[in-house]
């Protein structure tokens, strides 16, 4: 593991995302690299802080079966999410044929 991907791993491992083999390759690098170890305190305790400046806002029991509901009330615009391919295959055709 280098540094670029225990940096990775040290934010994976803020959200809980890390597997335990990642785990231990994590601790094996700061063991052997205390600038990633100094990069590792420091973010844990800017994540400490941020736990303690910021709280979750409360949300009403029916929150989230309005907030589905109002999605789902959103028209889907098929179009819109063809559109980029179809941009591309329009440029692409055209840049050959020139």
């Amino acid at each position: 593991m280098d540094c670029q991907d225990a940096k990775e791993k040290l934010l994976e491992s803020l959200e809980g995302a890390l597997s335990a083999d990642g785990k231990r390759q994590l601790e094996r690098h700061l063991i052997a690299c205390p600038t990633c170890a100094k990069f590792g305190d420091l973010l844990n305790k800017i994540d400490v802080q941020l736990k303690e400046a910021i709280t979750a806002p409360r949300l009403s029991p029916g929150f989230r079966a309005a907030l589905r509901a109002r999605i789902d009330r959103q028209p889907r615009g098929l179009w819109r999410h063809w559109l980029p391919d179809v941009a591309y295959l329009v440029g692409s055709g055209a840049a050959i044929l020139c």
